[in-house]
């Protein structure tokens, strides 16, 4: 009896603060009864982002992740579905043989990825994730960002969640994700294409992308709504701080990067900074392809057929 109450609470010990906590077993069993696989790899956008913690420190994020691909042969979830996924920022374990003094193992994934800090002191070990795009640590899960990287299911007391490994930062995923407070606000809210603008609207430059979007808002309003923000104006500072971006951007559908498909070749074009330039990375005229390259995409036949069919 000793040694069965021994072996419990060394098990209990060992699986309270580990990302993959269930019991692997009881987890594969109720997997395989619901027709479930236990892991998939996949690419998603967060819809959601909850920010949780404990009392031993541990932290992390209750998301709501869109699938927009999924890396398996046959895949237990679909593209489009929307999973419910704990992200793991921080979190707190025991550790295998224990020993003393504190040490601090840093596994570095490049300029762009993710920071994996092991911090080790006696038998507990402390792990913080750490992301970071385009050259800066972000604060973790939020709204909007793509990232990839292995789910696994687990089966709690009252629903069944995936719990995610270590997850890559992507960028900006497509979202419709509309601001308040645009100095001009065209086309239906019900639109799958949202254009927002941030720019010092009057600047020359600018305003011939401003342009340029009022008259696609006037041709296709049911398929496209146009937002314009002023980032000279406390309104427009807001929606840009909210949007994590620093300078004038064109973002549609919540990206600013794109291909563009010409009679010339594949061309990529990022819409910040200044359009219209010799050293700009986009013109006016992109903005516009680039817009109705989605309309085009979103309002086809094919995206009929899978939005009738998603999850």
């Amino acid at each position: 009896m000793m040694r069965w109450a021994i072996a419990a609470a060394a098990a209990l010990v060992c699986t309270a603060g580990l990302v993959w906590a269930s019991a692997e077993a009881a987890t594969e069993k109720s997997a395989a009864a619901a027709g479930m696989y236990l892991e998939e790899t996949v690419v998603g956008t967060i819809l959601t982002a909850n920010r949780m913690y404990e009392s031993d420190g541990s932290e992390w994020y209750d998301c709501d992740l869109r699938v927009d691909e999924v890396e398996a042969e046959k895949p237990g979830v679909r593209v489009g579905e929307v999973l419910r996924v704990r992200i793991f920022m921080r979190r707190q374990s025991a550790s295998e043989g224990g020993g003393a003094g504190e040490s601090a193992i840093r596994k570095h994934t490049g300029e762009d990825g993710v920071d994996v800090v092991h911090e080790k002191a006696g038998v507990v070990v402390r792990e913080r994730i750490q992301w970071w795009l385009a050259g800066r640590q972000i604060p973790g899960p939020e709204r909007g960002l793509q990232v990839s990287g292995p789910l696994r299911l687990e089966e709690g007391p009252e629903a069944r969640i995936w719990v995610a490994g270590v997850l890559k930062p992507l960028g900006r995923g497509e979202l419709v994700n509309p601001g308040d407070g645009a100095a001009v606000d065209l086309g239906s809210p019900e639109a799958k294409v949202l254009v927002k603008m941030f720019a010092p609207l009057g600047i020359a430059c600018h305003q011939k992308t401003a342009d340029l979007l009022k008259e696609l808002a006037g041709r296709e309003g049911e398929r496209v709504r146009v937002q314009l923000f002023d980032m000279r104006q406390p309104e427009g500072r807001r929606e840009m701080q909210r949007e994590r971006i620093r300078c004038a951007t064109v973002l549609i559908n919540n990206r600013m990067s794109f291909t563009l498909e010409r009679k010339e070749g594949r061309r990529e074009v990022v819409l910040s900074h200044r359009p219209n330039e010799a050293r700009s990375s986009y013109n006016s005229e992109d903005v516009i392809a680039v817009a109705e390259g989605e309309v085009a995409r979103l309002y086809s036949e094919g995206a009929a057929e899978e939005e009738k069919s998603a999850p």
